[in-house]
């Protein structure tokens, strides 16, 4: 059985304040191909919809302040109603 581990977010200065190896670029670039970003979230949320026959969706919001995640997820909410 795997457990889950409470990873903390950094903040921002802390994330560009850290070296990054090549793996972790890499990882990084892989990542980015599993998320939607910016503007199109919610034509992209809606193609998704369609393509797997789902009314609904995990989203993760990996951002450090709290106001910074209310924020985001009103921003989606706006987006979707």
């Amino acid at each position: 059985m795997k457990l889950s581990v409470l990873v903390r977010i950094p903040s921002l200065e802390d994330a560009k304040n850290t070296p990054l190896t090549d793996g972790d670029r890499s990882k990084i670039i892989e990542n980015r191909k599993q998320m939607i970003i910016g503007t199109k979230v919610r034509n992209e949320l809606l193609r998704l919809s369609e393509v797997y026959r789902t009314e609904e969706f995990m989203i993760i919001n990996n951002l450090h302040k709290f106001e910074d995640k209310v924020n985001t997820y009103a921003l989606l909410a706006e987006a979707l109603i």
